[in-house]
């Protein structure tokens, strides 16, 4: 398929053979809801992966800063979900806690993801869940990005 996208390309828009065939990358947004102390969120709402792409990173970005704490703090896990499996949960693909360093505010933290986990087929979903340790700690509105490369 890639190769019938890189003629395409290259006839119908004059492109060079280095740009049709530059592996074409853009970003999924999932929004984070704010939450507080005590609340977590077992899973956002699905985001459809709309084609085969490998995952080249994850940005999370709190509204207000979040300090760390290693008592009391949350864990931002990215979970892919397979189609083929109905769904079910694969495994995370990315994972970021407050434990140890926390965000700053409207500053994107990248999260780097597993690669074995990085291949996403059409039709898998990509959820992001919160929860929290100790007494917890409130989260801003925010949002992940998930960078992805399609292949």
């Amino acid at each position: 398929m890639s190769t019938l996208r890189n003629i395409l390309r290259r006839t119908l828009f004059g492109e060079s053979d280095a740009l049709a065939l530059a592996p074409i990358e853009e970003t999924l947004t999932i929004p984070l809801a704010a939450t507080d102390a005590s609340t977590s969120v077992a899973a956002s709402a699905p985001l459809p992966v709309p084609y085969d792409c490998d995952v080249v990173g994850v940005q999370i970005t709190q509204a207000t800063s979040l300090a760390s704490n290693s008592a009391n703090y949350a864990s931002f896990t990215l979970t892919r979900y397979k189609a083929a499996s109905s769904g079910t949960l694969s495994a995370a693909v990315a994972t970021r806690t407050t434990a140890a360093a926390g965000f700053s505010a409207d500053v994107a933290d990248l999260t780097t993801p597993a690669t074995s986990l990085a291949a996403l087929k059409v039709g898998d979903t990509l959820k992001i869940a919160v929860t929290k340790t100790g007494d917890g700690v409130s989260t801003a509105a925010g949002t992940v990005a998930v960078r992805v490369r399609r292949v």
